[in-house]
């Protein structure tokens, strides 16, 4: 995943239009097991917190559901 930032948008917004694309695209399949909070953090070059508050977003727009283990899955 490409991981370069822009300045005009706040990192964690960016993460989470990523991670909604990596879905959508199929990167992800439905049932599958993201990677945790922390591998998308040291992946991306962020603070743990940035990953957790962008699948925080993720996750009210429906989609993503928080696991044990610090890790995600999405829904069908």
């Amino acid at each position: 995943m490409d991981w370069n930032f822009r300045n005009d948008q706040p990192i964690y917004s960016q993460l989470t239009q990523r991670l909604t694309e990596a879905i959508v695209s199929g990167i992800y399949a439905p049932g599958e097991k993201l990677p945790s909070v922390r591998e998308l953090a040291v992946e991306a070059g962020v603070n743990p917190n940035t990953v957790q508050r962008a699948i925080r977003a993720r996750t009210r727009r429906s989609g993503v559901f928080p696991a044990h283990g610090g890790t995600v899955r999405h829904g069908k």
